[in-house]
This record gives structure tokens, sequence and C-alpha cells, in this order.
């Protein structure tokens, strides 16, 4: 949530009078106001949802609907944080999000003894801020409360505690239940997913003789300091309470909590976020590079090996003609492949190790070459692709940011073929189609006929690993951690790279209908993605400077000759004063291309030209 403060000022008159509405409804509420359960929509698309649930609880045997006053003022915040006029917040998703907050410093007043929020003092505001630091642990104290439950059942220190201690054990499992162990404890179910909670739970139970997952098995972590994004969240949820005080009817805070700003107050606190690390172009290249060979050569021979499978049926005679075939499709993948791909499992689990390596190659291509985001990518639809290799690709991408909503953008052929191929292993046969492109089933002989679904921020190492980019320095074997977020930069660097002696045949080929400034066009126009793209741009024009200055970058042509004109006479000057190195002419260089100059990277050539209409309409670039 931006920041409440720079959307509403404090001395404002409430012109929304004081009267209330005897029923409150709006588009994105689709329960009744009064419910003690909403369920709530995007405010674009009523078909994202989110369920908040008000029976919180706030203590033992204590919950939230039970407390008058705190339900009626957290009810009433989840309300006008939809409102246009206090907040940004237009999604369920932080709509649900900023509603758990509230939840949660509402519970901690009840901790307090405070069953109102105006009777919140200064006091309990600076123990929020200190709690907030930790994030939704810190706030609920829950790993504490839960380390003091253990210890106060035998009198005990947590490390001390006996064998055998009596924990409630799901029904049907010898594992903990969880859910149940929260209500004792007093603490909301939500908070046995915190990771310190369930470290404490999982060691608990080991000490129990219960099951406890590999995943879980772990020593307790140290508390964590959040972000200053996060902890101003925390802030927002806090400064908003008493913001809404002139619009609702329901107690609030009697002073702003934070006078000097919420911002200020959480950059003094949380660390800084830590920057997408972005992968070398070489490393990108290789990635994509393999990623579209994925889609050409290898994605059809496994559709064409579900497609045999599943014709077959699930009995003993039809597994043991599956196995040859898998054997068979196993035998036509280069040895690389193979060699990376292992199969540990041995070669029956093949399909479905080839199916996710193909779901990974086509998320990876779309994800390429239409910038949008993680999310937005896997809500594509089985119907959202139009068009033909001559006369263009068109793909309707959800965009999430500055405001939700559909639009057609243009795409190369690449990523027609990558949506071609999950159509098929999704079966699609009607057109249009609303089923999830990222969604599929596996042929019933292979033991399952469920919908499956690959989760691309696992997976994603695993296919640069087969794909051979995984080691960003080869002779350091120095492994690169690949993240979803980082292929919203790819397109930028490909523009600007792309020609840099790197060898991608199979991709230049499938970009050979691609309208380079109508994508660029179209990508600019999502802020984000437009800063990235400038960011990008300015790297390549300062590596180009770089290069022209040190005489490694042969130039040529009027616009060659000039720039090597410049850079002679910066070194002149320079060499007037003594100082002369090679990061100072370059910046100077730079300095002079970005402020007048265009820069095009062609095939066969970087075309540059005055920043004038005259002049690039001339250099025709």
């Amino acid at each position: 949530m931006d920041s409440i403060e720079s959307s509403v000022s404090a001395s404002e008159p409430n012109d929304a009078g004081s009267s209330i509405p005897a029923r409150r409804a709006a588009p994105w509420l689709l329960s009744e106001y009064d419910e003690s359960n909403w369920k709530v929509s995007d405010t674009e698309d009523q078909e994202i949802t989110e369920i908040i649930d008000f029976d919180y609880r706030l203590a033992k045997g204590v919950s939230l609907i039970e407390e008058p006053s705190l339900y009626n003022t957290v009810k009433q915040y989840a309300w006008f944080i939809r409102d246009s006029r206090l907040s940004k917040i237009d999604t369920a998703a932080a709509h649900y999000a900023s509603v758990r907050k509230q939840l949660a410093i509402a519970r901690y007043l009840y901790s307090v003894g405070k069953k109102s929020y105006r009777y919140l003092q200064k006091s309990d505001i600076e123990t929020l801020i200190k709690r907030s630091v930790y994030g939704t642990d810190g706030v609920l104290q829950a790993s504490t409360e839960l380390e003091s439950y253990f210890a106060s059942l035998y009198d005990a220190d947590l490390a001390d505690l006996p064998l055998g201690i009596d924990l409630p054990v799901a029904r049907n499992s010898q594992c903990i239940d969880a859910t149940e162990l929260m209500r004792r404890c007093g603490l909301p179910d939500g908070a046995k997913r915190l990771p310190r909670v369930a470290a404490v739970s999982a060691v608990m139970a080991e000490r129990s003789g219960l099951r406890v997952s590999e995943r879980t098995k772990r020593a307790i972590p140290a508390p964590k300091v959040a972000t200053r994004q996060s902890i101003q969240r925390w802030l927002d949820a806090i400064d908003f309470t008493y913001i809404m005080g002139r619009f609702a009817d329901c107690e609030v805070p009697l002073f702003r909590p934070f006078p000097n700003g919420v911002i200020a107050t959480a950059n003094s606190l949380g660390v800084r976020s830590k920057f997408t690390p972005v992968p070398p172009p070489r490393l990108v290249f290789r990635l994509v590079e393999q990623s579209a060979r994925w889609i050409s050569e290898h994605g059809p021979k496994v559709i064409d090996l579900l497609s045999r499978l599943q014709t077959l049926e699930d009995n003993p005679a039809a597994r043991k003609r599956s196995s040859a075939a898998i054997l068979v499709a196993w035998m036509s993948f280069p040895v690389s492949v193979r060699e990376n791909m292992g199969m540990s499992k041995g070669v029956g689990s093949f399909p479905r190790e080839a199916v996710k390596m193909v779901v990974a190659a086509c998320w990876v291509v779309i994800a390429t070459f239409s910038a949008r985001r993680y999310e937005e990518v896997l809500d594509l639809r089985a119907g959202d692709l139009r068009g033909s290799d001559t006369e263009g690709w068109w793909l309707l991408c959800t965009i999430t940011k500055p405001k939700r909503a559909r639009e057609w953008i243009p795409v190369p052929i690449v990523v027609a073929r990558a949506v071609e191929l999950m159509r098929q292993l999704a079966r699609v046969e009607e057109e249009p189609n609303e089923q999830n492109l990222f969604v599929w089933q596996m042929p019933a002989v292979l033991g399952t006929s469920s919908e499956m679904s690959f989760d691309l921020r696992k997976g994603l190492n695993i296919f640069a690993h087969i794909a051979g980019a995984k080691f960003s320095d080869p002779t350091q074997r120095v492994a690169w951690h690949w993240q979803p977020r980082q292929f919203r930069r790819f397109f930028a660097v490909l523009y600007f790279y792309r020609f840099e002696g790197a060898d991608i045949a199979v991709l230049s080929y499938f970009l050979r209908h691609l309208d380079i400034e109508t994508t660029r066009g179209y990508v600019t126009r999502d802020p984000e993605a437009a800063k990235i793209w400038r960011e990008v741009e300015r790297e390549y024009v300062g590596k180009l400077a770089d290069s022209i200055s040190s005489g490694d970058r042969e130039v040529g042509g009027a616009m060659g000759d000039r720039l090597k004109k410049i850079t002679r006479l910066i070194k002149d000057r320079l060499a007037k004063n003594l100082f002369v190195s090679g990061e100072t002419v370059s910046a100077s260089l730079m300095k002079v291309m970005e402020r007048g100059l265009v820069i095009t990277p062609k095939p066969w050539v970087t075309c540059t030209a005055p920043r004038t209409h005259n002049a690039a309409r001339k250099a025709n670039c």
C-alpha cells in the first residue's frame, strides 16, 4: 500500500458527513457488509477474489467478533481501505494482506487490555513499531507465545522439555495438528505458517516422536529484520485508523500516530530491499536460446509421447508398453540433455520431468518477449492468442499494474509457438477457450490424471541447469540463481545486446517478424518496464561509449567519424589539465551521446543519428 499520508491531509475536513449508510455495498464486496466473512474481489475483475475472515482469534477462547468496538473499527478499516479518496488499494490480494495486518494490531490491543482503538497510547505505538521490525511474528509475538506455552506446561525451558510431551495429533496421521495447537495457545490459525512458529512446532513434534517433514526439520531460525517497505505497510495500517476517523463511525486513535511521517519512521528501522540481480547478457541469451530449442525441437517429442500414453489404460500390460515408449522417447533426446536431467528416480519419471521442462521453456519465452510479471503470464488462457506468421501475432495479457486491465500486445513467432505448445499440453480442443494455459493433465497410465501445474519459482533453476545456463562464470563454476522477476528485464537486454556477438541462431529465426518499435512502444507504457528499459538503454550507451573511447570498437560513417572526433577533443581537453583516464573519457563521451543522439541496434549495424526528426529520417534508423 502506498503511504496514506501522501493520499490525504490530516487537516482535511470531513466532506463525507457524519451519516453512515445503513447498508454498505460496493462492486468489490461480494458479501453483505454485516457478515463476519467477506468475499472481496479486484476492482477491475470480480473473478479474482479473496476471503477475509473477521472471526479472528484474539486470545484463547476469544474472537474479534465478540469485541464490538475492536470489531467495528477493523471492519470499517476493511471498508475504507478500498475508498479511492484514501487509498490506492484495488486488488483482492492487497486488500486481504492489509486487513490481516489490522487484525494483528487489534489482537495486540486486546493483549494489553485495550478493547478500543481510542485507548491507544504513544507507548503502544512505540511497542508496535518495535514489533513490526520483525514482521507478523513480531507483532503477534506468535513464536514467543508458543515457546512460553510449552515451557508453562512443564515449568522448564524449551531446550529442557522432556520427551513425549503432549501434542495434538492430526487425524489419520502421525503428524502434529498445527491448527489445534494454535487454538490451545490462543494464536490465530494463520500463525502456524510463520517460519519460526513452524520451526518451534517441528522441534516439539520431533521430541514427541511424531512425524516431521524434511522441509520443517531444521533449527529454530533467529528473528529476521523486515525491509523498510514491509515495516511501512504495518505503520500505514496504524496510521490509516486515525485518518479514516473523519469518515467512519467507529472508535479510532485520538492522535496522529506518526507526526514525522510513516516513511521516515520506517526508513529509520528496516533494512533496504535487495535489488534483483541482473543476469549477464550472454547467460540470458543461452537460457532463451535453449528455451526456443525446447519449444521447437524437444516439445513436439514430449507431446507425441503423451499422446501415445494417453491411449493406454492403467493396467499392467499397458504400463509395460508405456515403459517401452518412454525409453524410446528418452533415447531420442541429445546426450547432453539426458545427462543434465539425470533421472535419479528412473526413466519412468521422464514424462513428468520432460513436461516440466517444456512448461519452463514456454514460460521463459512468453515472459521474455511480453515483459509481463510472473503471475500475469500464469494468468494466460488458451484463447488469448490471435494472428498468423505472415501478419503477426498478438497476445491478450493481464496487466496488474499500475491498473488491472486486459490488453492485446504484439509478440514474435516464438511466443506463438510457446502458446500453441502449451495448448497441446493442456489438450485444448475448442476455440475460444478460457482454460488456464499453465494447467495440464498427465496420462492415467502414469498413475494420475488429475490437473497438474508447475511452480516456476522452484523449477526455474532446474531448467536452467538442464539447458546449460546454470553458471555465470563457467571457468569458476559460479552458479547463477534465476528468479522469475529477472525476466522483466530480458526484453530490453535482448533488444540492445542480441547482436553483440551472441550465437542465437534459433532465436534470430523466430524474431524475424518482430516489429521492435511497436513492441518497444508497448513495453514503455508500463511504468516499471519503462524504468527497466531506460536503465538497460543507458547501460548499453555506456558500454558503447567505453568501447569507442578505448578504440576496441571500430565505428564508421558520418556519425562514427563525428564520435571519434569528439573522443579526440575530450582527450585533448583533459590532457591540458594533465588528467586523462579511460573512465573519464568514456563518461564524457556517454554524456554527449545521451544528450544528442538516438542509438538503434540493428542486425547488421548499430545505427546512430542526431536527436532531430530530419536527421533520424535521413539516417533511416
